[in-house]
């Protein structure tokens, strides 16, 4: 006899689940904390690649905004900042962002691999 259950959906949802638990990245994230909230939705929701999406707009945010408030103390121009890879722009801000940035920069790497190859994601930067 071949007996099967089969799970058709989840009451509380994985995201409902996962929701609260993040809640404390809020004040450490400020305005980018809702695109961190739709991230684990996605991935609780199958997702990966739209987490990996969210996920890279918040590095990308946060090293583009803390480049735009510390340009003047900067002994690169614009210009040439905008032209560096981006493991070496994490290098040249690393006195101003957050240090877990900093020790894993490749992450930002991993996270546009994994869009731009379709991976299914594996877990969060929590910072």
């Amino acid at each position: 006899m071949n007996d099967k259950i089969i799970k058709i959906g989840q009451f509380p949802s994985a995201a409902n689940l996962i929701i609260p638990e993040i809640a404390k990245y809020k004040s450490i994230l400020g305005s980018q904390y809702k695109e961190f909230s739709e991230a684990v939705g996605l991935f609780a929701h199958g997702i990966g690649i739209g987490s990996f999406v969210y996920l890279r707009r918040i590095i990308e945010k946060s090293v583009f905004d803390k480049c735009n408030e510390v340009a003047e103390t900067l002994s690169i121009s614009e210009k040439d900042f905008e032209s560096l890879k981006f493991e070496a722009k994490i290098a040249t801000l690393k006195n101003y962002l957050p240090a877990v940035l900093v020790t894993n920069k490749n992450v930002y790497g991993i996270v546009s691999k994994g869009v731009h190859t379709g991976m299914v994601c594996a877990g969060f930067l929590f910072w």
